[in-house]
Formats: C-alpha cells, sequence, structure tokens
C-alpha cells in the first residue's frame, strides 16, 4: 500500500494534500478524442471522473476512480459509468483504467485500458487555482462547493 501512496505522490509531484485534487485527462481511443476532468478525493485513494466526448454529438459520462496497485502498475480504475449527476448506467460507454507506468530512465507514462481492452495513451495535467478549477470544470457541468 505504501508503494502506491509513494508512485502516485511522486508522479503528481506538484501534488499538494488539500480537499480535491483535479485533473485534465486526455487521450484518443480509436478516432474518437476525450477529454476528463478527474476529481480525487483528499486520501489520493479515490475520486469521480467525467469524460467529454464527440460521437454523434458531445456526449458526457461520469465514473468513480479508484487507486489500485496491480502486477502491471499503479492503476487509476474506473468503476460503474453512469450518465452525469445520476445512477442510470451508461449504455454504451467502457469504464477507464489509467495505468500509470515508469520506465528503466525514470519517465512515466499513462496509458488507458478501457474494460473493453481498447488501449490509448494519455496525457496528464494538475489544474490549479480556484478559479482555472471552476473555469475548468464548468466545461463538465461541475463547480467546486
Amino acid at each position: 500500500m505504501k508503494s502506491i501512496i509513494t508512485l502516485a505522490f511522486v508522479f503528481f509531484s506538484i501534488l499538494t494534500i488539500s480537499a480535491q485534487e483535479i485533473y485534465e485527462l486526455k487521450f484518443t481511443a480509436g478516432t474518437t478524442v476525450h477529454r476528463a476532468a478527474l476529481v480525487m478525493n483528499d486520501d489520493f485513494k479515490s475520486g469521480v471522473m467525467r469524460v467529454r466526448y464527440y460521437n454523434n454529438g458531445t456526449k458526457m459520462v461520469e465514473q468513480k476512480i479508484y487507486l489500485e496497485d496491480t502486477k502491471y502498475g499503479i492503476r487509476l480504475a474506473g468503476y460503474n459509468p453512469v450518465y452525469p449527476g445520476t445512477s442510470i448506467r451508461h449504455s454504451t460507454y467502457n469504464a477507464d483504467n489509467f495505468y500509470i507506468n515508469k520506465d528503466e530512465y525514470g519517465n512515466y507514462s499513462i496509458t488507458n485500458v478501457d474494460d473493453d481492452g481498447v488501449v490509448a495513451e494519455t496525457s496528464v495535467k494538475k489544474i490549479t487555482g480556484r478559479y482555472a478549477i471552476n473555469k475548468f470544470l464548468s466545461d463538465f457541468d461541475w463547480k467546486l462547493k
């Protein structure tokens, strides 16, 4: 368990413990570009993520995220994709699983492997400052309280 927290802390090197940490994730699955807002709780073991993507119109999905240590590396595992703000299971979206890995040179990479096995390289950026966070989250119909 200690290695999970240590690796996550190193990967998100600018992490400052507060009520919540906000990240933007981007990945392309097939030809569909996805942009996500990840809100991690202060324990950095769980959170919620909303993903926007275009498929015959802009779509959005929400899923719970848990930090897990696996034989393939640290995983931010998505569970129960639902229509945002509801408990209604999304009819077509496969949960996302982001694997954080470190190569022999100390470089980190993130790969998303969804529950259907679709693989996508992922970029991540921490969002800081109350104004920037609220502006970013508004794209996902969210606001910090």
